[in-house]
This record gives C-alpha cells, structure tokens and sequence, in this order.
C-alpha cells in the first residue's frame, strides 16, 4: 500500500508539472500575440504548481549581493533603475545561464522595460528556488494589481486587488526596508482610504529606516501631515538629512513641515 502512495505522490507531482508548463507556454504565446492579460493570468497560474527547489550556498550568495544593489534602486524611476541592474549583473548573467536565481532577479528588470518574454523566462526558471521570498511576492503582487487595473468588472477587480494586497504585505513581512513596497501599498492604501493602513505604512518607513528616493519624501511628508501625523513627517525628514548632503526635495518638504507648524499656532 505504501508504494501505491508513492506511485499516485510521484503521478500526481509530474502531472502538477505538466499542467504548470503548459500555462506557461501558453502565457508566452499569448503575449506573442499581445494578449498581455491572458499572458498575465495564465502565468500567475503556472507558478502556482512550480515545486520548490533549494538553490546552491554560491548562488544565494550571488542574489543576496545583487537583491542588496536592488533594494537601493527600488522606489525611484522603474526603468533607470533596471538599466543600472542590467549594465552591473546583466554580463554575468549571460555568461552564467546556470545562476538561475540572478536571472529570477534580472528578469525584474526586465518587465519594469516592458521586455515581458524574457521576464516570463527568467523568472520562471528561478521561482522553484526562490518561492518564499519577498521578491517573488512582490512581483506577483505587481502582476495582480496590474490584472486589477486592466479588468474592467468591478468584482473582479476588487478580487485582483485584494490578492495583490495579501502578496504585497507577504513581500513587505521579508524586505521591510524596500522603498518600492512601500509606494505601491501607500498607493494601495489611499486608494481604497484606509487611512489607519496607509499610516502604518509611513511609520513603517521611519521604524525600518527605508531610505526614500528624494522625489518621494514630499509626498510622503504631506500624507504625515494630512493624517495628523506632522511629527512622524519631521523624522522622517531628519532621516533623510543622513542620506542626503543636499536636496532640493528635503528642503522643501522641511519648509512644508514649517509652514505647517506655523500656521496651527
């Protein structure tokens, strides 16, 4: 009985696999026609019988020191961003066709340049590797709230996004010190008004000490402002004097914070 067991585990995980590449093959044929949502949906499904793997010592190693380059890059322009990952990482990655996790990395950068084949590759190789990771949470996170934005049935809709959310925060609980995480989720969250959320999210970035990209740190003192919160605004604001010798965005969202201070006396 123990080895009919094993027969049907052994069946039943080849046939898992089966079905998750024919989705994915189908993913990359629908973008081939530019059926972009069905590429998205069928994707998002194959990576759903993907079996984990555990990835070599060296490897992670590799990651680790390009997911650190990542971090410092995320939550400014998308696309600059992924040509530097590109013009550092992208050399080696060729030379390495084995180092999966750092293709899983790079094809990151791939979709934030709209280079979707190569993202669906890359990333499919290196997800059994990396499943529970923040990165592979966070770019799910990213498709689902994509297929939210282009649906047009509003229960449906509502559903892509909560999905999103649930993957986000998941991705959030491993890299709390991502900057890129934290824009969508305050995106997110001000976007369906939960205000209690969104200010979570922004005390999260003063506690984790997330160095923000200057063209977001006005923006994020006035939502400190707008919840009562000038306090959380002024730290950080004196956070970000550590990281910036000079800016004209420090200096304007001090003089904000001024004018604020001013005006409810």
């Amino acid at each position: 009985m123990r080895y009919i067991f094993l027969a049907l585990w052994f069946l039943w995980g080849r046939v898992d696999r089966e079905e998750g590449r024919g989705l994915y093959e189908r993913a990359l044929a629908a973008y081939a026609e530019q059926d972009i949502d069905h590429a998205f949906a069928d994707f998002l499904q194959a990576l759903t019988f993907v079996e984990k793997k555990t990835p070599s010592s060296e490897e992670m190693h590799l990651y680790e020191e390009a997911y650190g380059e990542y971090l410092k890059l995320s939550g400014g322009d998308p696309e600059r961003g992924a040509l530097t990952l590109l013009e550092k990482y992208e050399t080696v990655a060729f030379q390495h066709p084995e180092y999966v996790c750092l293709h899983f990395l790079l094809a990151t950068a791939y979709a934030n340049l709209g280079r979707y084949e190569e993202f669906f590759q890359g990333f499919y190789r290196g997800y059994p590797y990396l499943v529970d990771s923040s990165l592979a949470y966070k770019t799910q996170g990213v498709l689902w709230l994509r297929r939210a934005h282009r649906s047009g049935i509003t229960q449906e809709r509502a559903a892509f996004q909560k999905e999103a959310w649930r993957l986000l925060t998941f991705a959030l609980e491993r890299s709390p010190q991502d900057a890129g995480l934290y824009k969508v989720l305050i995106f997110l969250a001000k976007d369906e008004k939960k205000e209690e959320l969104l200010l979570s999210y922004l005390e999260g970035i003063v506690k984790n000490k997330v160095i923000l990209p200057r063209s977001d740190l006005y923006l994020y003192v006035r939502e400190c402002v707008s919840l009562g919160a000038q306090e959380l605004g002024q730290q950080m604001v004196n956070q970000a004097k550590e990281h910036y010798a000079y800016s004209r965005a420090l200096l304007a969202a001090q003089e904000y914070l001024d004018e604020q201070r001013t005006d409810s006396r």
